[in-house]
């Protein structure tokens, strides 16, 4: 077999190493300045994020519903550079990242958000988060008077995994893992995720 060098393949691909250089330069300088961290932030209404945090999960899963609800109450109330994230980047982390039930999607959205604009307080911020989300009872009747499911029973996950907060809700219940009880559970700890984050940010303000 022919060895081909690098530049070979480079041209034989209509390509030049000068014309890769320019492409490179050219993706750099089209980066928006203003994309250091931290990003702003704005008081959120707790509510409205809480919402659509439930509404979200039946969109893209936990993580996306965390995530979203959170990016799009900031794009409203900060803009830029909140609006040059996709939120249909975190429909990976459902179910625990691609249904594996590793760590909780929620969390997983919420703790991208938080990074982005806590600055030096993020891992305050986050131990919190991760504390409640551990030793609270979940989920909450916030959302009782839109879900399709209302007080449902609340279970104490001890842990921030995603198949040990479903799985010992789904024990205590006696509702399968595949049921829509269990996805609206899991919609309502979405949105108090979602909730609870702007709430902790809220106070840093």
């Amino acid at each position: 077999m022919p060895e081909f060098s690098r530049r070979k393949f480079l041209v034989g691909a209509g390509l030049t190493t000068g014309t890769l250089a320019a492409l490179s330069v050219g993706a750099v300088s089209a980066s928006p300045a203003n994309t250091a961290l931290p990003w702003n932030y704005k008081t959120l209404d707790l509510d409205v994020v809480k919402r659509r945090g439930y509404d979200g999960y039946f969109v893209g899963g936990c993580m996306y519903a965390t995530a979203n609800a959170l990016l799009t109450t900031l794009i409203e109330t900060v803009g830029p550079p909140w609006d040059s994230i996709p939120a249909d980047m975190f429909k990976y982390g459902g179910g625990g990242i691609a249904n594996w039930g590793t760590l909780c999607g929620a969390l997983n959205g919420a703790s991208w958000v938080v990074q982005a604009c806590a600055g030096k307080n993020s891992t305050v911020v986050l131990n919190e988060l991760f504390q409640w989300y551990c030793g609270s009872p979940l989920p909450s009747r916030d959302h009782d008077s839109y879900a399709k499911y209302a007080r449902q029973k609340a279970t104490t996950s001890n842990s921030p995994l995603c198949h040990a907060s479903s799985s010992k809700w789904s024990f205590t219940t006696k509702a399968s893992m595949n049921s829509n009880e269990r996805k609206d559970r899991c919609a309502k700890l979405a949105g108090d995720v979602a909730g609870k984050t702007a709430e902790l940010l809220n106070a840093l303000i």
